[in-house]
């Protein structure tokens, strides 16, 4: 589970909703940082092949109805990247969707 923004966000609820949409692939990772003392969200994902195109005009079609089911389950305004099919890295064994950048301060004066 993430805390993003004061929201408790789980992988598991991405992976969800991805299986929702037949255009996308299950493979899907999600970034968070932190930029100008705000969480950032954003969430890689990859169209299946038959769907993908270079041109990202032709891809803006797939990431509204993605973009709001996720703010409408999760209650977070996500940052979506369309990958091309194959490029989000695959794992064996479990795997790893998630890269927290997010630095922790612990040096209270």
């Amino acid at each position: 589970m993430l805390i993003i923004r004061g929201v408790n966000v789980f992988p598991s609820q991405i992976e969800t909703i991805l299986t929702e949409f037949p255009v996308f692939t299950p493979q899907y990772f999600i970034t968070v940082d932190r930029k100008n003392n705000e969480d950032t969200f954003d969430l890689d994902v990859e169209l299946r092949t038959e769907y993908f195109s270079p041109n990202p005009a032709k891809q803006m079609p797939f990431i509204k109805p993605l973009y709001d089911r996720i703010v409408s389950m999760v209650g977070i305004k996500p940052n979506i990247h369309i990958k091309e099919p194959g490029n989000i890295e695959r794992s064996t064994g479990k795997a790893k969707h998630v890269l927290d950048k997010r630095t922790i301060l612990t040096d209270w004066k």
